[in-house]
């Protein structure tokens, strides 16, 4: 039994169980949303507890269904592949033994009759090397993964935003994450935000992909920091292992708090951890902050043979201004080779390099968004909001409505009455998300005065929706949001003897 399943093992020996995980989840425009907070054991089984059903789903119809054509042995054939040539850190290994449990706490069923055995936290982490096992199932079964990920993005700052009133010279990123469209993964895109209280050296973020995942595909931190994951076109395995996934080489950067110790959180923290983990295939990495940072956007190549490079704007040719973009193809690490979605991004900068929010993401929606798009994300570090468009069966996600959200927002503690820690089930709330009306459904169990508001995340009551006595029974309320911003809210029931908090969002 090699390192790394003794450690799992024992770890999943010493935890205790039957715990009741922190966090939430909410769906928006079937966006499933999950909030978890803690150290790594308890965000892990917070997001199995919360998205367990989903998690399932992806491991049982996608990863063993359409990737091992369920068959057994070929699973464990590249599931030994992983044991043996790769290792995670401790954090992973615990977070990951969290997911279990937490589906366990949730009731959920977690057997395979593919595999004939539950799935474990060592299932978890191989699926979370995905990207990496490509190398392997070529050159093992000259299998071709059903992965074509095409991602693009594109980063405008300093003199190409100075003329946006928003922007004033500070970065937008917008980013595409391309996959071959496949229903299970469609049906479940997830959202996860890190509240992290326990950590000097680690910082709240929110991670985007498909439930289960854990790693950085699409990350984005509380200090602006931001890295989006493509894959490479060069393909060769001459360092040996053990190797690292990639996802969570990029979670390390933008999780830590400054993980090169340069006494700031920006790109090169992301280069920096891409650079010192040895990694068995081709990536491109591009990742940006606010434009004061030390250094602007910067595109990271990476390869298991020739290490890792960055290119910014210096390094552009044809010149585009202040702008950077990013594909699957090395422009730099090796000779430039042709991209139909670069070229498009180029040509569509021919009459100007200057870009607006609105303009940045049009553009790249234009030149390089096309049916395999699963998710359009971008992001203003500086006004500390993004949004996110995700794919549906029938139109791909740059196609789709985009959800806004605001950092803050995200990682706040609610600020209102503490005593309240989790909801007692005496409002119901529909619809929510919402826009702009949510009717407020209240069980009242004991006849007595009661008080019911809604407050910011901040803390501060926006609305008092009624105060005086309430008769046993449903009583019925409304909340009437067109005059507030997009966000989270919550409802709040209080009466001398019962009281109930309600998260409720307000998308606009």
């Amino acid at each position: 039994m090699n390192k790394l399943l003794i450690v799992t093992c024992l770890l999943l020996n010493t935890i205790l169980f039957s715990q009741i995980p922190a966090g939430d989840s909410l769906t928006v425009k079937k966006l499933k949303v999950i909030f978890v907070e803690g150290d790594h054991y308890e965000r892990g089984l917070g997001y199995g507890y919360y998205a367990g059903e989903q998690i399932k789903d992806v491991a049982i119809n996608y990863y063993l269904a359409n990737i091992f054509y369920n068959n057994g042995s070929l699973y464990n054939y590249y599931h030994n592949i992983f044991m043996n040539n790769f290792s995670v850190e401790d954090k992973y290994l615990t977070e990951a033994s969290g997911i279990i449990n937490g589906m366990k706490e949730a009731g959920i069923s977690i057997y395979s009759d593919v595999i004939g055995r539950d799935l474990d936290s060592t299932d978890i982490l191989f699926a979370n090397a995905y990207v990496d096992m490509r190398i392997f199932s070529k050159k093992e079964h000259n299998l071709k993964f059903p992965m074509s990920m095409g991602c693009s993005s594109l980063t405008s700052y300093g003199d190409a935003t100075l003329n946006d009133p928003e922007l004033l010279g500070e970065t937008v990123i917008t980013r595409h994450l391309d996959w071959t469209p496949d229903p299970v993964l469609i049906r479940n895109q997830i959202m996860v935000v890190h509240k992290v209280d326990t950590f000097d050296d680690e910082q709240n973020f929110v991670l985007f992909g498909f439930a289960g995942m854990m790693g950085g595909m699409s990350i984005l931190n509380e200090s602006g920091l931001c890295a989006f994951h493509n894959v490479g076109n060069y393909e060769s395995t001459t360092s040996g292992p053990p190797y690292h996934p990639m996802h969570l080489t990029i979670r390390n950067g933008v999780e830590a708090v400054d993980y090169n110790e340069d006494n700031e959180c920006n790109p090169l923290d992301v280069f920096y951890a891409v650079s010192v983990k040895n990694r068995s295939d081709s990536y491109i990495i591009e990742t940006t902050s606010t434009a004061s940072s030390k250094t602007g956007p910067i595109a990271i190549e990476v390869n298991n043979e020739l290490g890792a490079v960055y290119r910014d704007i210096s390094d552009n040719d044809p010149d585009i201004g202040t702008n950077i973009i990013t594909t699957n193809h090395h422009r730099k690490l090796y000779d430039p080779i042709y991209c139909y979605r670069y070229d498009n991004l180029v040509d569509s900068m021919a009459n100007s390099t200057e870009f607006t929010i609105k303009r940045n993401r049009e553009v790249l929606c234009a030149a390089s968004g096309h049916s395999g798009t699963i998710h359009t994300i971008q992001f203003i570090p500086s006004l500390r909001k993004f949004n996110i468009s995700i794919a549906t069966d029938t139109t791909p996600g740059h196609l789709t409505d985009p959800i806004e959200f605001n950092l803050d927002e995200l990682f706040a503690s609610s600020g209102i009455n503490q005593n309240i820690t989790n909801s007692t089930g005496l409002i119901s709330a529909y619809p929510n998300p919402f826009n702009p009306v949510i009717i407020l459904d209240i069980q009242i169990l004991i006849a007595e005065e009661y008080s019911l508001s809604v407050y910011n995340t901040k803390g501060c009551i926006v609305k008092e929706i009624f105060k005086g006595d309430l008769k046993k029974g449903i009583s019925k309320f409304t909340f009437d949001g067109s005059k507030f911003m997009s966000g989270i809210y919550y409802v709040v029931l209080n009466g001398v003897n019962s009281s109930d908090i309600k998260k409720i969002v307000l998308i606009k």
